[in-house]
């Protein structure tokens, strides 16, 4: 909506018929939603930033879901393990973790629940060649989860 002195408010619109027949008329009704319009612009924004960040970051970025499976991963997992994003997509994170070091990531997976972060963990990790890299990760509950 257009006001007096030029600036918009956005607004949700309502309208029902008034009576029966062409000649009945409506009932409109609305509401302001600038803040709603606002946030969501934020919202988008800090997305759009955050992505930014984690694609081009040289860290190892990524969110699973609550069973630990990989929802997304920053492109950089390329150089640093050899693995295309798009393959690890939809698997189980704890399969990148050698064996050996899979109770750490149940206790920071269990620390997440609780606090809602878990303290610096250190973890080897699985290359797509075979070989076996030694990481430092952070984790804090997101979204989606841990």
């Amino acid at each position: 909506m257009l006001r007096a002195g030029g600036s918009v408010h956005w607004m949700r619109m309502h309208a029902k018929p008034a009576g029966s027949g062409s000649t009945g008329g409506w009932i409109i009704g609305g509401s302001i939603i600038d803040e709603e319009v606002r946030q969501r612009t934020l919202t988008a924004l800090s997305e759009q930033h955050f992505r930014l960040l984690a694609e081009n970051a040289s860290d190892m970025v990524f969110e699973i879901d609550g069973d630990g499976r990989i929802l997304w991963i920053a492109p950089s997992v390329r150089s640093l393990l050899g693995w295309d994003p798009e393959a690890l997509v939809g698997t189980a994170s704890i399969d990148l973790v050698v064996a050996e070091d899979h109770d750490k990531v149940y206790a920071a997976r269990r620390q997440v629940n609780a606090e809602g972060v878990a303290a610096p963990y250190e973890l080897r990790v699985r290359t797509r060649e075979g070989g076996v890299r030694w990481m430092r990760f952070h984790a804090k509950s997101g979204s989606g989860g841990a």
